[in-house]
């Protein structure tokens, strides 16, 4: 009897193990299959020179002179994926040279740029009206600096300033903002 209790817990024993057993061989292989998280790794060398290589285009920025009486074009390269906003992002930057004035306030932001028929709709965040230093050459010089720049754009013959996503009447009480404005080259100074 007591032979075949210690059979009886043998096999019971065995049974157990090779239940057991199969468990963690399932497990291990559910595991297995179970994705890991992939480390992070940095982008291919190959990737970052096709960006840099994209195709770009020379375009002219106009900035204002110190005097505010004039614009003076300064010559930069821009991705020709949206021309017309990376131009304004240049204008917003400022000018390379010393002598020029950045005619956009600082802070300004672009929201937008869109062309239709021959007018470029231009948003810009609401520091272009709240941050403007005021006067009518400084209002003359950020209106045309933003109008001559992206008039050199095969299709723009216009150009309607919104702030905000909306119509309003001046920057700082000089110009009527509600129609679009023509560029004026002979603010230009050769």
């Amino acid at each position: 009897m007591a032979g075949k209790r210690l059979l009886a817990v043998a096999l019971l024993f065995l049974l157990t193990v090779s239940v057991g057993m199969g468990c963690t061989t399932r497990l291990l292989r559910k595991e297995a299959s179970v994705p890991r998280e992939k480390k992070w790794e940095s982008p291919p060398a190959e990737k970052e020179v096709t960006a840099a290589k994209a195709p770009q285009v020379e375009v002219k920025l106009y900035f204002a002179d110190t005097q505010a009486q004039y614009l003076v074009a300064e010559t930069r390269m821009v991705s020709t994926q949206n021309t017309e906003r990376e131009a304004l992002e240049q204008l917003l930057k400022g000018p390379q040279n010393e002598n020029l004035v950045a005619p956009l306030p600082a802070g300004t932001k672009i929201l937008g740029v869109e062309t239709k028929g021959n007018i470029a709709y231009v948003n810009f965040s609401e520091e272009l009206v709240k941050k403007h230093s005021g006067g009518s050459a400084a209002e003359t010089m950020t209106i045309y600096s933003v109008v001559n720049t992206l008039a050199q754009f095969s299709g723009v013959g216009k150009v309607k300033i919104l702030v905000e996503g909306r119509t309003v009447e001046t920057i700082s009480g000089h110009y009527d903002l509600t129609q679009p404005f023509e560029p004026r080259w002979d603010l230009v100074r050769p």
